[in-house]
């Protein structure tokens, strides 16, 4: 009896590790296969945000790239417009210079018009002068 209870025990035993080691491996399986699934997701989600990721880094890149296009066009424009500055100071200081010189030639101007005049009576008085002297000698 001893001998048929223990023989009863250990296939006891054995069915009942058989069905733990079944649930087991079940639940191995189960467990492994969601791991799996939120791994593929996570896999899935990385592989999306890394894709994103480097559409921004390009973007960015570009988007530097323009900045610097940019920046390098202003200082250009910048150079250029000192330099219409520095030639429009300049060509102002040559009109001023100019129109001086054009109002000292004005004044000779009048001057010598008044002088001309001046002339033009003395010369019609010694015409005259002549005329009488003409005149009286004949």
């Amino acid at each position: 009896m001893n001998y048929n209870l223990f023989i009863y025990k250990v296939m006891l035993y054995l069915i009942l590790g058989i069905a733990i080691g079944v649930c087991v491996i079940l639940f191995k399986d189960n467990f492994l296969k969601m791991f799996e699934k939120k791994d593929n997701v996570s896999k899935v989600q990385l592989d999306e945000l890394c894709n994103e990721n480097n559409k921004f880094r390009k973007r960015n890149k570009e988007l530097e790239n323009q900045v610097e296009d940019l920046l390098s066009e202003l200082n250009k424009l910048r150079r250029k417009a000192k330099d219409s500055e520095d030639e429009s100071s300049d060509l102002q200081d040559e009109l001023s210079v100019l129109k001086r010189e054009l109002n000292k030639c004005r004044q000779q101007n009048s001057e010598l018009q008044l002088k001309i005049e001046e002339y033009k009576t003395t010369c019609y008085a010694y015409e005259t002068q002549i005329e009488t002297f003409k005149k009286k000698t004949l």
